[in-house]
C-alpha cells in the first residue's frame, strides 16, 4: 500500500545521528573560535567612535560626541542613525567586572575585550534564535542544531561577532525578533508557552536591534505584519476557534511590540519619544554621510552603490552550500505559495513561517537597492540577512531530505547528508586559517580569482594590533596611512601603544629620512583618492605584511611599507 501524498508532505524527515553529531561539532568549534577571537582581535576603526558617543550620552542625553551638542541641539549629520542600548549593555558588564567605572567609558585593552565578549554573547543569542526557529518550523530540535551550525559556519557572522558593536547586534536582534514573529504563526500560539516565546522574543529582539539602529523598527514591523497577514489569509472566517486564535495572535503581537518599544523609549527617550526624529533616523540609515569606495570584484564601487553590489558581496562571502540550499528554499516557497493560493498544499504552516524569514532576508536589502542607499565596506550593514539565509538553507535541506526519504533512491539521503556536513565543515576549516579575521573570508568560488587586489578585506583594520609591534613609531611625519586619513595614531591604537616596536630589531628601525606607510583593507587603495595625504612618502617598498591563508590563496590584511621622505 503506497503512502498518501499528504502523509509524505507532512512527515518530518529525521536528521541522522551522525549528521547531528557533526553539526554539534561544527557549532561548538565555531562558538569557541568566536569567543577566542573576541579576546584576540584588535580594536577596530569604528569602536572608539562609540566609546565617545556613549560618553556624550552620559553628559548630554544624546548618543553623539558631546562636541556635536550645542545649546541642547544636535549638530552632527546622521546623528540619529545609532542608539546606545548595546553600548550601555557593554558598559554595564564593564562596570560589573571592573574595566569601566560607573558613568565613565574606558579605552583600555581590557575594556574593549569585555565589549567584544558581550558582542559575541549577543551573537550566540542570534544563533540560539535561529535554532529555535528551525525547531518551530521543522518540528525537530535535531534540525534546530543543524540550523545553528549553519549560521555558525558562515564566517562573516562569526567574524563580526568578535567585535562589531554596530552590525552584529542588529543581525542577532532581528533574528530574535523574527523568532517572535515566527512563533506568532504557530498553531499553538494560544498556549502560554508559545505566547510567551512570541511576545518575549519580539520585545527583546526589538530592544536589541532597534537599540543600535532605530530604523530596524521598520523591518521588524513588516515581519510582524507579514506573520499576521499570512495567518489571516489562512484563517477560516466560519471557524470560531480559528478566529479566537487570530485574536490571540494580535494580542501577543501587540504586547511584544509595545514592551519592546517602551524599553527603547526608557533607554533613549530623547529619540524614541520623538516621532519626527524617528523619521530622520530612518533617513539617516539609508543615506548615511560616507563617501569612501569599496573594492568589489576588482572594481572600486562608490558608497552610493550600484544595484549589483549587495548580491555580489553576499554571493562572494556566503558558503556555497548555504547559498544553494537557500535559493532552493526560496524556489520552493514561491511554487508552494502559488499552489496554496489554489488550495493545493498541506504546507501552510511552514509557508507562513518561511514568509517571515524571507522578510528578514530580502525586504530591507530590496529597499536599500531600490532607494539608492549608502552601502560600503562589504555587506556588513545588511549582516542581518545572514541568520535568515542560514535558516532558509536549513529549510532547503529539510525539504530535500523529506523528498528523498520517500523516493526509491536509497543512497540519495546519505549523499545529501554527506554534502551538508562537507558544506559546513569546509567554511569552518578554511576560515580558521584566517583567525581572528574570519570576517574577511570568501568562498572557494570567489577564490578562483586572487582575493588581493579584487576585494576590500580588513576594512575595519582589526589587524592593526598585529601591525604595531612591527613598526617603531606612529608619530606624525614618520608614519602615514594610505587611507582613509593620513594619521597612523588612531584612537583604536591607544590600548596597544605599549606594543609599538616590540618586534622590530635594531637594524630594522627607521633610519634618518625614512618613514612607514601603512595600507589596510587588503593593502589596496586608490592612490588618486583626494582624501589621502601621503605626498611625503617616496620610493616605498614592502617591508612586511599581516597575512593569512585562504584556501590556496595568501591574503593581505595590512601592508607595511618603508619609504623615504
Amino acid at each position: 500500500m503506497s503512502t498518501a501524498p499528504s502523509r509524505i508532505r507532512n512527515s518530518v524527515p529525521r536528521l541522522p545521528t551522525w549528521v547531528l553529531i557533526a553539526a554539534a561539532v561544527v557549532l561548538t568549534v565555531n562558538v569557541v573560535v568566536m569567543y577566542a577571537g573576541a579576546v584576540k582581535i584588535g580594536v577596530t576603526l569604528d569602536e572608539p567612535a562609540h566609546v565617545y558617543r556613549l560618553r556624550g550620552f552620559f553628559s548630554t542625553g544624546w548618543y553623539v560626541k558631546d562636541k556635536y551638542v550645542v545649546d541642547g541641539a544636535v549638530t552632527q549629520d546622521g546623528a540619529y542613525v545609532y542608539a546606545p542600548i548595546v553600548a550601555l549593555i557593554c558598559h554595564a558588564f564593564g562596570v560589573l567586572v571592573g574595566t569601566d567605572a560607573s558613568g565613565f567609558v574606558s579605552e583600555t585593552a581590557a575594556a574593549y575585550t569585555v565589549r567584544h565578549v558581550v558582542v559575541a554573547s549577543i551573537g550566540l543569542l542570534g544563533i540560539l534564535a535561529v535554532a529555535s526557529m528551525a525547531r518551530l518550523l521543522l518540528r525537530s530540535w535535531r534540525w534546530g542544531v543543524l540550523a545553528a551550525a549553519a549560521l555558525s559556519a558562515v564566517p562573516v557572522y562569526i567574524g563580526h561577532a568578535m567585535f562589531n558593536i554596530k552590525d552584529l547586534p542588529v543581525a542577532a536582534g532581528y533574528a530574535i525578533a523574527t523568532l517572535g514573529a515566527v512563533a506568532l504563526t504557530r498553531p499553538g500560539i494560544a498556549t502560554r508557552r508559545v505566547a510567551a516565546l512570541a511576545a518575549g522574543s519580539l520585545a527583546l529582539g526589538t530592544w536589541i536591534a532597534a537599540g543600535v539602529h532605530p530604523a530596524m523598527l521598520v523591518g521588524i514591523g513588516v515581519s510582524v505584519v507579514v506573520a499576521l497577514g499570512m495567518c489571516w489569509v489562512q484563517t477560516s472566517k466560519n471557524d470560531p476557534a480559528a478566529r479566537s486564535t487570530m485574536r490571540a495572535r494580535l494580542a501577543v503581537a501587540g504586547i511584544g511590540s509595545a514592551v519592546g518599544y517602551l524599553a527603547l523609549a526608557a533607554s533613549y527617550p530623547k529619540l524614541f519619544l520623538r516621532p519626527d526624529l524617528m523619521f530622520h533616523a530612518v533617513l539617516d540609515s539609508g543615506h548615511f554621510p560616507y563617501h569612501a569606495e569599496t573594492l568589489t570584484a576588482g572594481t572600486f564601487t562608490p558608497a552610493l552603490a550600484p544595484s549589483y553590489y549587495l548580491p555580489v558581496w553576499f554571493a562572494a562571502q556566503t558558503p556555497l552550500l548555504v547559498s544553494v540550499l537557500c535559493l532552493g528554499a526560496i524556489g520552493w516557497f514561491l511554487r508552494t505559495q502559488l499552489l496554496a493560493s489554489k488550495g493545493r498544499t498541506d504546507d501552510r504552516d511552514l509557508l507562513a513561517g518561511t514568509a517571515v524569514v524571507l522578510v528578514q532576508a530580502m525586504f530591507l536589502p530590496w529597499v536599500a537597492i531600490a532607494g539608492g542607499s549608502t552601502l560600503y565596506q562589504g555587506a556588513r550593514q545588511m549582516l542581518f540577512v545572514v541568520p535568515a539565509m542560514a535558516l532558509l538553507a536549513t529549510i532547503g535541506a529539510w525539504l530535500l531530505a523529506r523528498r528523498v526519504a520517500h523516493s526509491e533512491r536509497k543512497a540519495a539521503n546519505p549523499t545529501l547528508m554527506a554534502a551538508v556536513v562537507v558544506g559546513l565543515a569546509v567554511p569552518t576549516a578554511s576560515s580558521a586559517a584566517l583567525f581572528p579575521y574570519e570576517y574577511t573570508w570568501f568562498n572557494a568560488a570567489t577564490a578562483l580569482r586572487p582575493i588581493d587586489g579584487n576585494w576590500t578585506l580588513d576594512y575595519e583594520w582589526a589587524s592593526s594590533r598585529e601591525v604595531l609591534p612591527r613598526i617603531d613609531t606612529i608619530d606624525a611625519g614618520r608614519c602615514v596611512r594610505l587611507q582613509p586619513s593620513p594619521s597612523c595614531n588612531r584612537h583604536q591604537l591607544i590600548p596597544y601603544h605599549d606594543t609599538i616596536g616590540t618586534n622590530v630589531l635594531p637594524d630594522e628601525a627607521l633610519a634618518p629620512g625614512e618613514m612607514w606607510r601603512l595600507r589596510y583593507g587588503g593593502g589596496v587603495a586608490r592612490e588618486d583618492a583626494p582624501s589621502v595625504d601621503y605626498t611625503n612618502a617616496r620610493d616605498c617598498r614592502p617591508e612586511t605584511a599581516v597575512t593569512r591563508r585562504l584556501f590556496w590563496r595568501q591574503v593581505t590584511l595590512s601592508l607595511i611599507e618603508r619609504c623615504r621622505q
